[in-house]
């Protein structure tokens, strides 16, 4: 019986109706399409209230009292209030002969009220958001109201698929691989996956995608290997996936009532895969009852829609089902056989991880961590999470117990790139362990780095990886050395990226980096005071390793934004210019503050001694060109900073400074002069570790050295500032040299 909204009325009630409810049914009352109000009905699970709810119908629909689509001009609506009411949201429930072709349904039995699809997300969130049970009725017409108008699809957002949000089977699998299964005539392929079973739910994954032929073999594999236990059974099951021809497209929308095979097949019929599947499920049925006896199938139909599903790029939706066979009394398929809809959940892999990652497409083709410790660990798990790879992973070190306080892994046996790879395998993005040195991995193919398109990334914060990296040459394609690293415990953190064809190359970039501690002091300070952080740190009796001391916390802070840049690069977010970032922590600790700058193309000059190699970086070129600039009429001049690498006989120009005050400038000379330039270059080496690489001048008419050029040198030797020593003479723009490597 209902109650007029209209009119004061008193209720006996046999049952104390506790507050909570009482207000809701006053909410209902008050709500303005809501026509009718019934009484509220109690149950062991809470409390029922039947409301009769004003839908406003199409023009055309109006003098009928219905849509096209089926929905009534004043339509019930049942909401079941839990006992834990207001925590809890009511459900929503429609009339048992409410239309089940539209979409947003939720699936069920056609013997059971229709549960509508209201709200994409939470119900128990929308009730607390603020505009409290109002909002839940809000949306139950904002819902019937599409119903009627048949616009519950968005076609400009693609076709819904069918929601089995309340399902309790679910199969896992990557959707792509098994499309890539179909073919344009209809046709059927077995495969078989993995069953846990458990008294609440039933999961199934399917790991190969290479399909089966059916024959006693397939069959013996089923129910022979079940792992049964109290609480749950492992074992293996057969799978079929059926296809309809390409020709065969299903625009209506069909609600998922199936309970049994005999509905299975009439909805197989509609779907057009009722030949391939009937057949072949009768096949299967033959050789499981010979040889395996079990009975559950999981049979996947693809149905195509005419538009892309929302969210994918493909319009084939893919609806599964598990079919568990009874006989009847003569040995045939009962058709009142069970058959549950399974929930179709993707395995993890690139599509899924770039879809929950919101992740672009690679422009590069794979990542090679250089390094699987603490910090590379990290970030190669970062990158994998959002969906890239392939991985080559270098390291020929050992985890150890102590590795555990900083690294992404939690296993402490084996060698640290096998250990990486086995969990990045979880995730199906694929890598391949190299547990060597870089300098074994690259041997005598010093091009082997590039020979894809990669993103070189080097963690392991060893200056010989970074000489042997810079001793490798340019890369014909786009591939890129990413280098991080983290001094001073964790106070400042780098990350350098190559620019085009490996120039600026790393080591380039890394002495950009110390030449900016010249001018700023926490960059000198924290890369001055890593040499007394970085040392033994007892692991054992008797036993050590040489590291530094940082929380896992803060590495993990690094490493975050390190992957973050790294993404950005592999997705095609990187310049033809080298850069390099440079991270400190906050006052607060809790977060980093970064500075990026761009460092342009590095200028090589011509030697006599080829041997040797001298490289020029940008600002230390533009800095020469500013101070001819300033001195047109006269020669001019000043003193080379850079970083010296004996081993690999390369010098690296990172700066010029001005000439002392004592120097001589005019047309026809420049004479270096030698007023406080012992202490200049002294105060740079503590601040930033870089010295003293030579001279420079510039000549307005030719290049060849003078006389005066060479007393010039014979002088500043005296002050054994370094050797060797580089003399660059700049005319119009271009560099030559003439050097005195002394030993060397």
């Amino acid at each position: 019986m209902g109650r007029n909204k209209k009119k004061n009325r008193s209720v006996i009630r046999k049952l104390t109706i506790p507050p909570s409810i009482s207000q809701a049914v006053r909410e209902l009352e008050n709500f303005p399409d809501v026509l009718l109000v019934g009484e509220p009905v109690p149950s062991r699970r809470g409390w029922g209230v039947v409301t009769m709810f004003s839908v406003p119908l199409p023009s055309r629909a109006t003098e009928l009292g219905i849509s096209s689509t089926g929905v009534k001009e004043s339509e019930p609506v049942m909401f079941l209030f839990p006992i834990s009411y207001p925590r809890k949201a009511p459900k929503v429930r429609l009339r048992e002969d409410f239309p089940r072709n539209l979409p947003h349904l939720y699936p069920g039995s056609v013997k059971d009220f229709v549960v509508p699809c209201i709200y994409d997300g939470s119900l128990d969130d929308l009730l607390h958001q603020g505009k409290g049970l109002h909002g839940i009725l809000e949306q139950v017409q904002d819902w019937l109201r599409k119903a009627a108008s048949n616009s519950l699809i968005n076609n400009r957002q693609g076709w819904e698929p069918i929601r089995f949000d309340s399902a309790d089977n679910f199969i896992i699998y990557e959707h792509a691989k098994l499309r890539g299964l179909e073919t344009d005539e209809a046709g059927c392929k077995f495969l078989s996956c993995e069953s846990f079973e458990l008294s609440t739910a039933t999961f199934f994954k399917i790991y190969r995608y290479l399909p089966e032929v059916l024959n006693g073999w397939y069959a013996r594999d089923f129910g022979q290997s079940d792992i049964r236990d109290d609480n749950f059974i492992v074992g293996q099951r057969p799978v079929m996936f059926c296809w309809p021809d390409k020709n065969l497209i299903v625009g209506e929308y069909f609600p998922e009532t199936v309970t049994n095979l005999g509905e299975l097949l009439a909805k197989s019929r509609t779907y057009g895969t009722y030949d391939v599947f009937w057949q072949q499920i009768q096949l299967l049925w033959i050789k499981l009852r010979e040889f395996s006896r079990i009975v559950d199938v999981i049979t996947i139909h693809c149905v195509r829609r005419p538009l892309s599903l929302i969210g994918q790029s493909t319009n084939l939706e893919l609806l599964a089902y598990r079919v568990r066979l009874k006989y009847n009394l003569i040995g045939v398929a009962d058709m009142n056989s069970p058959v549950e809809p399974v929930c179709h959940i993707h395995a993890v892999g690139p599509e899924l991880l770039q879809s929950m990652s919101g992740s672009s497409p690679a422009k590069m083709e794979s990542i090679i961590q250089i390094g699987c410790g603490s910090l590379g660990s990290k970030i190669a798990m970062h990158l994998c999470k959002a969906g890239h790879g392939p991985f080559a992973l270098i390291d020929d070190k050992h985890m150890s117990e102590h590795n555990l306080a900083r690294h992404a892994l939690a296993k402490t046996v084996g060698n640290k790139a096998e250990i990486l790879k086995k969990e990045i395998d979880i995730f199906n993005v694929g890598a391949t362990a190299h547990p060597n040195s870089l300098q074994d991995f690259v041997g005598k193919d010093d091009a082997r780095l590039f020979e894809k398109e990669s993103l070189i990334i080097d963690s392991t914060a060893s200056i010989s990886v970074r000489e042997t990296l810079a001793s490798l040459p340019a890369a014909t394609n786009n591939s890129r050395v990413f280098q991080t690293g983290l001094y001073n415990e964790g106070q400042m953190g780098y990350l350098t990226i190559e620019g085009k064809a490996r120039n600026p190359r790393v080591d380039d970039l890394s002495a950009a980096l110390f030449d900016a501690a010249i001018d700023n002091g926490m960059i000198s300070k924290s890369l001055v005071a890593s040499d007394a952080t970085f040392r033994r740190h007892a692991t054992g009796q008797g036993c050590g390793s040489f590291t530094t001391v940082i929380a896992d916390t803060r590495i993990s802070m690094y490493s975050a934004a390190m992957a973050e840049r790294a993404k950005q690069a592999y997705e095609g977010g990187i310049s033809e210019n080298g850069e390099l970032s440079l991270g400190f922590v906050s006052q607060t600790g809790m977060s980093l503050e970064w500075k990026t700058s761009n460092l342009g193309k590095t200028h090589t000059v011509p030697l006599g001694n080829r041997d040797w190699e001298l490289r020029v970086l940008a600002p230390a070129y533009d800095g020469m060109a500013e101070e001819v600039g300033q001195w047109p009429a006269t020669e001019t001049g000043g003193i080379l900073i850079g970083r010296l690498c004996l081993a690999r006989k390369c010098a690296i120009i990172t700066r010029v400074i001005e000439a002392p005050p004592d120097s001589i400038r005019t047309s026809g000379r420049f004479e270096l002069g030698t007023e406080g330039l012992v202490g200049r270059i002294t105060a740079i080496q503590k601040s930033s570790g870089l010295t003293y690489l030579g001279t420079w001048h510039s000549h307005l008419h030719g290049s060849t050295p003078s006389g005066i050029d060479a007393a010039t040198l014979k002088k500043i030797k005296a002050l054994r500032l370094g050797i060797p020593a580089f003399n660059l003479i700049w005319h119009s723009g271009t560099l030559t040299c003439f050097a005195d490597y002394g030993d060397y």
